[in-house]
């Protein structure tokens, strides 16, 4: 907040020294979480005031998604994840400017993705992580101008999503797209970008539909909802391949302990045997 709020000339001074007393923090294994979170704080303030400081900040975040230390690399991603997320809004009578998710959204989504192109396979999860965070919060109108870009990315995020935070941001992101109710389904160039994906898609849904690690309730559910919003968007021949895994695999999930998944898997096996009508 006291950065958030600083002014011209107090600025320079506190971030030159976060610079010099949190940045070699975010490269040391042992405290590179804490370091780079505090650091995402300080990237967050300024940034959301829409100054180039703020730029130059987040430009130092994302340079660490790349380092060859693995904690280091999900350091970045937690940094990221502190920058895109819901505090330190105007309920706390921050300074802000507006469209400034939009504009994080447009740079890092170009940015990312030519750097997920480009970096060895082990890193690719962590330009993923990230990417999935930023979309979470930006304004699905903003989304939809970027849709033949996005879905890929999400597919993928899903996929290989090794934190259930980034599988729950991907996830969630997809039911907006895909939910009957959204706006954004009868966009024109979605079945066909969903078409090119369904080889990944559907596995990717119904594993994460049957999690069983301990905190995945919530992305189970989320999964069986957009899982079960796909077969009204694709041709009866493209889905029918998929219907017996998915209608068996989903056949012990209405034996959960939990109301809220055997309610939901009965409803997705029941979409899923009606694609044969």
């Amino acid at each position: 907040s006291v950065v958030n709020k600083a002014g011209g000339e107090e600025l320079p001074p506190l971030l030159a020294r976060a610079q010099h007393t949190i940045l070699p923090f975010t490269t040391d294994p042992a405290r590179c979480l804490a370091g780079c979170r505090m650091y995402g704080w300080f990237t967050k303030a300024v940034l959301i005031r829409g100054l180039k400081e703020g730029e130059e900040l987040l430009e130092n975040l994302f340079n660490l998604l790349a380092h060859e230390n693995a904690a280091v690399g999900e350091g970045a991603v937690a940094g990221f994840e502190v920058v895109c997320g819901r505090a330190l809004s105007r309920a706390e009578r921050a300074l802000e400017k507006p469209l400034w998710r939009q504009k994080l959204f447009v740079k890092e989504l170009a940015r990312m993705s030519r750097a997920y192109r480009e970096v060895a396979s082990g890193l690719k999860g962590r330009y993923l992580a990230a990417l999935a965070l930023i979309m979470h919060d930006t304004p699905p109108d903003a989304l939809a101008l970027q849709l033949p870009l996005i879905i890929p990315v999400l597919v993928q995020a899903v996929n290989n999503g090794e934190k259930l935070a980034v599988r729950l941001a991907a996830l969630h992101l997809l039911h907006s797209f895909l939910s009957p109710d959204s706006p954004h389904s009868s966009h024109p160039a979605l079945p066909s970008l969903l078409e090119a994906q369904v080889s990944t898609l559907v596995p990717s849904l119904l594993a994460a539909s049957l999690l069983s690690e301990k905190g995945s309730l919530q992305v189970r559910c989320v999964a069986m909802d957009t899982l079960a919003a796909v077969p009204p968007l694709l041709d009866f021949h493209k889905l029918f391949p998929f219907r017996p895994e998915v209608t068996l695999k989903l056949e012990g999930a209405l034996k959960d302990p939990k109301r809220c998944v055997r309610m939901r898997a009965a409803t997705c096996r029941n979409v899923w045997y009606m694609i044969c009508c």
